[in-house]
């Protein structure tokens, strides 16, 4: 790694190393990170990618290694000491307070005063300017923090930083909870700043986003140190074979079977809600629709109606040519329309139970005889689907023992195991690492030849396009155009999604 001359290195870190209990997590990692450098950290879950952060931020301290700034070792034993040095971190979690006006959580920590009293047209005045510099000037700054969208309180928090006098942003994977026009002002606010010499470590699982934002990328593996380098000394395909270990497999080598030939599956026809309004959607057997538009656009809400967890007015189903009533959750599962949710913490997974009958619950049935439990059966069935799925981790253990990853291939193998016909996935790769996503992206395609009938929501117009068939994008609870072959592509999705939507 070319550290460069020591004078114009604002922070290094060499050989630090972290263990727990003797096991080490994190082994003689070094890092130079320049004055408006924005440096990229990318890896696995599990790779050391939080444990640089929690060190940086002075959260915990090293085993080993040293922290120069500047030139002179320091020893970031708070995270006070290291805001003091001019060190901040965004977490994914932020540290805002939801009840103070915009302006009161930029100068949070730095509050204005005249006489004794908070100074808040100082504060509104400054913070005006301030965001007006930025390209953020919608933003009102008397407005409580809680009116505004997740993406507006990232922003807010990082020019509360900037306001704190911050030299090196710690953003901890800021753009999970993103669209993609809310990521593209994120990045535009990191480019700004890093032209006024703020620099930035910018944890990500996300590959293509470094490469839109940064000019150095590091990579961890199994808490080393694999790559470091500009972006223009490596490529994205580079970067992708040091995270996982191994070459990639061109994703869009995967050819749609032959339209005319597959047989509808799921019709829907003149469907309506209080969200929704789709005139028609055909789901054929073998196909993967692509469900992509803006928060807001009723991709999720098409899903919860489809698996009768959300009530429609009228309109007509039908499932392999016979009508269908998805009254409730458990009529679409008895029908084989299975959803696999957003949210696997709050709707998926079962804490209390391990990862072999958190597996197996939509099927439990099968496997009792007499009220008992067949565990022979049991084992035989959850080992072949954590052999197919390339499952992780002891099944016997609770499932929150397992990566996010993991966690997602068992609720996916969830409902593998009743061979249905209708599989729904509801952001299948939120929250899971680059080697992870890339597994789960395989199998979506493996289950369409394999004649699953298949429709997938994204908020990654990357993701839609690898996997995709056919894209609906969606609008305002409608469908607004359907896209096949050479139309999918990134631009195009990110045009129809957008385009009316403006104000």
């Amino acid at each position: 790694m070319d550290s460069g001359p020591v004078k114009d290195n604002f922070i290094r870190v060499e050989n630090l190393s972290k263990s727990y209990s003797g096991v080490t997590v994190l082994h003689d990692f070094s890092l130079v990170i320049r004055p408006g450098e924005v440096h990229a950290l990318i890896g696995h879950n599990g790779a050391g990618k939080s444990t640089v952060i929690r060190m940086l931020s002075g959260s915990e301290a090293p085993t080993a290694g040293e922290i120069i700034l500047d030139g002179q070792p320091v020893n970031l034993t708070s995270p006070r000491i290291a805001r003091h040095l001019g060190i901040y971190t965004v977490f994914q979690e932020l540290r805002l307070i939801d009840e103070l006006t915009v302006s009161q959580n930029i100068f949070l920590g730095k509050e204005l005063s005249s006489k004794g009293f908070s100074n808040k047209k100082k504060m509104n005045d400054l913070a005006l300017t301030l965001l007006k510099g930025h390209n953020l000037s919608h933003i009102d700054v008397t407005a409580k923090l809680k009116s505004l969208s997740h993406a507006e309180r990232q922003l807010i928090e990082i020019m509360s930083c900037i306001t704190n006098d911050a030299r090196l942003i710690l953003l901890d994977e800021p753009t999970t909870a993103l669209q993609s026009k809310e990521v593209q002002d994120l990045m535009n606010t990191i480019r700004e700043l890093s032209q006024k010499n703020i620099s930035f470590l910018f944890i990500t699982h996300k590959i293509e986003e470094a490469f839109s934002v940064c000019t150095h990328v590091t990579v961890l593996r199994n808490g080393q140190m694999i790559s470091s380098k500009s972006i223009a000394e490596t490529n994205q395909n580079e970067v992708f074979e040091y995270v996982a270990g191994h070459k990639i497999v061109e994703v869009n080598s995967w050819k749609r079977n032959s339209g005319n030939a597959l047989e509808v599956v799921l019709e829907v026809k003149n469907l309506k809600s209080d969200v929704l309004e789709i005139d028609s959607l055909r789901v054929k057997r073998g196909e993967v629709i692509g469900l992509y538009g803006l928060v807001g656009s009723g991709r999720t809400e098409l899903l919860e109606t489809l698996y009768g967890a959300r009530p429609h007015t009228s309109g007509n189903m039908s499932l392999v040519g016979k009508p269908y009533h998805p009254k409730s959750p458990s009529v679409a599962v008895r029908s084989g329309v299975f959803l696999l949710t957003e949210e696997r913490k709050i709707n998926g997974i079962i804490p209390q139970l391990n990862s072999k009958m958190n597996m197996i619950i939509a099927s439990v049935d099968k496997f009792q005889k007499f009220n008992f439990l067949r565990n022979h059966e049991v084992d035989q069935q959850t080992m072949k689907f954590v052999e197919r799925l390339s499952i992780k981790g002891d099944m016997r253990e609770p499932i929150v023992r397992m990566s996010g990853g993991n966690q997602q291939k068992v609720m996916l193998a969830r409902w593998l195991i009743p061979n249905g016909q209708v599989l729904m996935l509801d952001e299948p790769t939120k929250g899971v690492d680059i080697g992870v996503k890339a597994e789960i992206h395989a199998i979506i395609r493996d289950l369409a030849k394999q004649n699953y009938a298949i429709l997938v929501v994204s908020s990654e117009v990357e993701e839609i396009v690898a996997v995709s068939d056919i894209v609906a994008v969606m609008q305002g609870g409608r469908i607004k155009t359907m896209l096949e072959d050479n139309d999918i592509t990134e631009n195009r999705l990110l045009a129809e999604s957008m385009e009316g939507t403006q104000k």
